[in-house]
C-alpha cells in the first residue's frame, strides 16, 4: 500500500514540476522510470490525461 503513494507522491512532483517548469526534476523522475515500470507507467498516463484535456 505504501508503494501506491510513492507512485501519487512522483506524480504529484512531476505536475510541480510541470507547472514550474522544472526540467531538472521532470528528466529525475523519467529516470527513476527507466528502472521503474510502475512509475513509468503511471507518468505515461499522467501525460495522456494532460493531453486530453
Amino acid at each position: 500500500m505504501n508503494d501506491v503513494y510513492r507512485i501519487d507522491r512522483l506524480c504529484l512532483r512531476y505536475l510541480d514540476a510541470i507547472e514550474s517548469g522544472n526540467l531538472d526534476v521532470m528528466a529525475e523522475l523519467w529516470s527513476m522510470a527507466e528502472q521503474d515500470d510502475e512509475l513509468a507507467n503511471a507518468l505515461g498516463e499522467l501525460l495522456d490525461g494532460l493531453a486530453n484535456e
